[in-house]
């Protein structure tokens, strides 16, 4: 029996509005686990709900649903972590000056 309106046995993309209710804190308390403070990790919230919304993954249980959650989150946390390297070399450069300002 099909629900929604994807290929018999396609579950619908999954409610935003419902899966942030139910599941804030949960993606929140991971970024944090994921060694991310706590402004780091409310946008890493954020960014994972709003790709939520983007483009919906069409998932075939609530475990699924839990495990799209969780890779988004641990993605975008990866992509703050490296953002931070990023940012903290480029201060060190600048700080130290560079052989190409000669």
């Amino acid at each position: 029996m099909s629900t929604g309106t994807g290929p018999a046995g396609a579950m619908p993309p999954l409610d935003a509005e419902g899966c942030f209710l139910a599941h804030r804190g949960t993606v929140y308390r991971w970024a944090r686990a994921l060694g991310l403070g706590h402004e780091e990790a409310l946008d890493v919230t954020q960014e994972v709900f709003l790709r939520l919304v983007r483009t919906p993954p069409r998932v075939e249980s609530a475990a699924a649903q839990m495990g799209w959650l969780r890779r988004v989150t641990a993605n975008a946390a990866v992509d703050r972590h490296r953002a931070a390297g990023v940012r903290a070399a480029a201060r060190t450069r600048l700080a130290g000056g560079s052989d190409e300002d000669a």
